[in-house]
């Protein structure tokens, strides 16, 4: 169905250049192109504005009231202005000073000024000016907060670097460690105070990376030593034995000369001499008996204990001096074990000495006692029986936390490489405790600057999208021409 077009204008009232009701009938009826000219003040643009009504449905607001005009259709319809045919609203267009006004919208700053034409395209440019705007106050607000995110990323960087350096030359792992090692250990792991260590802690770890190789490994020291409170207390025993009657009251005065004696009639007896040699008188048998009843087997018996028992004596006497003499210095184990070492070795070195003045008096009280057999000799306070086990139950304990010092020596040659790990590790955890707390204040900035760039970009970008949408909607209107029938 063909669309109607107006065909003439058959009357204008109060309207202006036309204030009386006047009926035009010699108007020509019009055609699909119409030329309307004349002189200024002759009504052209009066003219425009009852057209402009057909296609807006809306009087001109210069217009009185009872204002109005009659315009018949080619379909035979009359339209005056109460009842404009809603099929010509927005199907008639008029280009006038009016539309020039109210339409007209530039956009200043460019080359090529653009302009949109139309009521519908005229709010359409508003809306996008409006978000245009936001869009220029987003992008002021990202420049700050890219300079602030910028400012961030680098002073979180540049403390990472820092940071990875310190641990890397601290903890001498080389070219081994950065700031992505870095990342991945806070990433791993919540450092604390507990991580962090005093002075002398770092030192003793430094200590322990100073180290080329593990030192030797020492042997533990006998816990268990010879029974000193029985050596006493058979010592005392003996000093206090006699032999009892001696038949020759020259040797009762004189019982140092047992011994020689003795030995000086085995010899005689041996050889058969008939004259003593060293007076030259003669050895009658009856004078040889007389000394082999002096001299009898309770003698021998208690030389050979006093001998034995001697012997022990001396024999316990070199151990523990070997002992003593053979302990390792300091620097003989870890440097981390030297002061506990040193302690545990001046306590136990103390009770060497004590065992040895010990054992050193019940010597020299047994030569006495076999250089006069027969004389009872008195042991002192350093031959007490008490005194002798309480000094092995003391130097049982200390020579057990000495072998303690010797078992974590021995045991950290054998975890050499772990002790090394182990030390490597706990200064790294010390510097990285050390800076954490900076590290998650510069994580938080970046953050932070990130989030608001991240909320402000997304923003630009909804606004982006609804400026094209609003600009997609402008040009599509704008191509709509079968809305222009005269």
């Amino acid at each position: 169905m063909r669309v109607p077009i107006i065909q003439t204008i058959d009357s204008l009232k109060q309207l202006p250049v036309f204030p009386d009701d006047r009926t035009i009938s010699e108007t020509p009826q019009l055609c699909r192109y119409n030329l309307i000219y004349g002189f200024n003040g002759c009504g052209k643009t009066t003219l425009s504005r009852v057209f402009a009504c057909l296609g807006t449905g809306k009087r001109h607001e210069e217009w009185a009231a009872e204002s109005t005009f009659s315009i018949t259709l080619t379909d035979g319809t009359r339209v005056k202005p109460e009842s404009v045919d809603e099929a010509l609203k927005q199907r008639i267009i008029v280009f006038n000073t009016d539309f020039i006004s109210e339409s007209f919208r530039w956009k200043e700053g460019e080359a090529k000024p653009i302009f949109y034409l139309g009521y519908d395209q005229r709010d359409l440019s508003e809306k996008v000016d409006k978000k245009a705007k936001r869009v220029r106050l987003i992008d002021e607000r990202l420049r700050r907060v890219d300079s602030n995110r910028n400012t961030s990323k680098q002073a979180f960087a540049q403390h990472k670097r820092d940071r990875a350096r310190l641990i890397e030359n601290e903890v001498g792992l080389g070219k081994r460690y950065n700031a992505t090692h870095l990342d991945s250990d806070y990433a791993d792991y919540a450092y604390s105070e507990s991580d962090l260590l005093d002075e002398d802690g770092i030192n003793a770890q430094r200590e322990i990376l100073k180290l080329d190789d593990p030192l030797p490994k020492l042997t533990r020291i006998n816990e268990q030593p010879h029974q000193i409170s029985d050596l006493i207390r058979d010592a005392r025993n003996l000093l206090q034995t006699t032999l009892g009657t001696i038949a020759m009251d020259a040797l009762r005065e004189h019982d140092k000369m047992l011994t020689w004696v003795k030995d000086g009639l085995e010899y005689h007896k041996v050889h058969d001499l008939g004259s003593c040699l060293f007076c030259g008188n003669p050895l009658k048998p009856e004078r040889v008996r007389l000394l082999e009843t002096a001299i009898d087997e309770q003698y021998d018996a208690l030389i050979n204990k006093v001998t034995a028992t001697k012997q022990i004596a001396e024999n316990i006497r070199d151990t523990l001096a070997d002992l003593n003499s053979d302990l390792p210095s300091k620097n003989d184990v870890m440097r981390d074990q030297q002061s506990i070492f040193t302690e545990a070795k001046d306590s136990l070195r103390s009770s060497f000495e004590d065992g040895l003045k010990r054992i050193k008096r019940a010597i020299e009280l047994l030569t006495n006692k076999q250089d006069s057999p027969n004389s009872q000799i008195m042991p002192d306070e350093l031959l007490e029986v008490s005194g002798a086990e309480n000094w092995m139950s003391e130097y049982i304990e200390k020579a057990k936390i000495f072998n303690k010092v010797i078992d974590a020596h021995n045991a950290a040659h054998d975890d050499f490489t772990l002790n090394q790990n182990a030390a490597k590790n706990t200064l790294k955890k010390h510097y990285l405790a050390e800076g954490y707390e900076k590290y998650c204040e510069l994580a938080s900035n970046v953050e932070k600057a990130e989030r608001v760039h991240g909320v402000l970009t997304t923003r630009k970008k909804e606004l982006m999208a609804e400026i094209d949408e609003l600009k997609r909607q402008m040009r599509r209107g704008a191509s709509r021409s079968d809305r222009l029938i005269i």
